[in-house]
């Protein structure tokens, strides 16, 4: 799989990244590891994707680190209907 056009919405509907995120899948762990490694300027839509995770399971200091958040997750939440 081609992920280098992903965007933070497209890892979060990918099952892989969420097994990564949540250390679920050892492969997927070891697999994103890499591929953050080979594919640096991908790194602020992981970030972003991971910041919307949080949010998303609701965790007070991600609320509470970006006030754009909300913004995001309501953007999320539409693309995701």
């Amino acid at each position: 799989m081609n992920y280098t056009n992903y965007k933070a919405e497209d890892f979060l509907a990918d099952e892989s990244f969420l097994a990564w995120h949540y250390r679920t899948d050892a492969r997927a762990v070891r697999f994103w590891a890499e591929w953050q490694a080979q594919n640096p300027e991908k790194q602020p839509d992981v970030q972003e994707a991971v910041r919307l995770l949080e949010l998303l399971a609701g965790d007070p200091s991600a609320q509470m680190a970006d006030p754009h958040k909300e913004a995001a997750r309501q953007r999320l939440l539409a693309n995701a209907q």
